[in-house]
């Protein structure tokens, strides 16, 4: 591989690493902002059940449509791959939530909770994939949510 096929592979995925990475990094600060003034007392709701969440299976849809965006040419492909960033990342906060809801109550919780951080902050965020994975799955299989209630 020459520097210049390097440099283009780079160039095509830098896209998709920069939407991912800022789109974690907000919803982190997000969550941030909102517990620093839910402590203040400042907070006119309730706080969310953040681990009971979970996404559309409609976004499965918007994530292949995305993908087929990355073959085109120009700046929709450029959009496509940045889109499929964006999606990576909230389909890893996804798995993140249904880790968090499939471990509350079972023994040890804090420890598996502990050692999941620590290993995506070790590999520095390349455990991402198996939560994005997780994400996926969890959204096209539909188990957490209660079969009596639509989706929403």
């Amino acid at each position: 591989m020459t520097r210049t096929e390097l440099a283009d592979a780079l160039a095509r995925v830098v896209p998709a690493f920069a939407a991912n990475g800022l789109a974690l990094l907000l919803a982190f600060y997000l969550w941030a902002s909102a517990r620093i003034v839910k402590i203040s007392g400042r907070l006119p709701r309730p706080w969310p059940d953040i681990p009971s969440t979970a996404m559309p299976r409609a976004t499965l849809a918007t994530l292949a449509a995305a993908v087929l965006m990355c073959f085109a040419p120009g700046y929709v492909g450029v959009l496509g791959v940045a889109l499929v960033g964006a999606f990576s990342a909230a389909f890893s906060l996804q798995g993140l939530a249904a880790f968090h809801d499939r471990s509350r109550g079972r023994p040890g919780r804090g420890l598996m909770l502990f050692g999941m951080y620590l290993t995506l902050f070790v590999t520095q965020g390349i455990a991402l994939v198996a939560l994005t994975l997780f994400g996926l799955a969890d959204t096209a299989l539909d188990r957490r949510r209660p079969k009596d209630s639509p989706a929403p």
